[in-house]
């Protein structure tokens, strides 16, 4: 299983689609085993869609799969409103005793996958101009306070602070989120999201409270 995950994903980096998806094809047909055991080759999915520019059908399926483990998110626009307004007030409510640097990293590997899976989705919603990100970027935040820290932390951290400081003028409280940010990048040390981390808190956060 192993192996065909990685030859999927390898066959992907060169440009050869018509064997990862052979490769694909011949992990998801196991039924007897686990979707967790399934989860890189439907990484490798998503990132084929996203790349063809089929980002609907990359949401689709990574709304799919979350909701295989009871992770939704709603339709209507009233109650994504309502979400949004919720998670900004309990986040502008607890702000001041936010402490990262005691959070725990995240033990339980599903979930770091399911963490994974969320940071594509809130990518795809942002390219497809869906009112649903902030939601998503909320549950990942969510996620790290509740479950410990990983390496798609950060990024949920940077993209509230833009919220705080874009969306809601709060400029202060977007700025410690920012650092927040960039505190768990180096508590994880995580590569794969660095560079995005980085990006999003010293170009639209910092430039409003830091001198360059």
């Amino acid at each position: 299983l192993q192996l065909y995950s990685i030859g999927a994903k390898a066959e992907s980096f060169i440009g050869n689609v018509v064997k990862m998806e052979k490769y694909c094809e011949a992990v998801l047909s196991q039924q007897h085993k686990p979707i967790e055991d399934k989860f890189d080759v439907y990484n490798t999915l998503i990132d084929k869609m996203s790349n063809e520019g089929k980002i609907d059908e990359a949401v689709k399926l990574l709304l799919e799969i979350l909701g295989r483990f009871k992770c939704r998110f709603p339709k209507n626009p009233v109650l994504i409103a309502l979400g949004v307004l919720y998670n900004v007030v309990w986040i502008q409510g607890t702000m001041h005793r936010r402490k990262t640097t005691k959070l725990v990293r995240m033990s339980d590997s599903t979930r770091v996958k399911l963490m994974q899976l969320l940071d594509k989705l809130a990518t795809c919603l942002y390219m497809s101009k869906d009112s649903r990100m902030p939601l998503v970027m909320f549950r990942s935040l969510n996620w790290t306070i509740k479950y410990g820290i990983c390496a798609y932390s950060g990024p949920a951290f940077a993209t509230t602070g833009i919220i705080l400081t874009g969306a809601l003028n709060d400029i202060q409280g977007g700025s410690k989120y920012g650092q927040h940010a960039l505190t768990l990048l180096d508590m994880t040390q995580s590569q794969s999201s660095a560079a995005r981390t980085i990006f999003c808190v010293h170009t639209f956060v910092f430039p409003w409270t830091q001198q360059a």
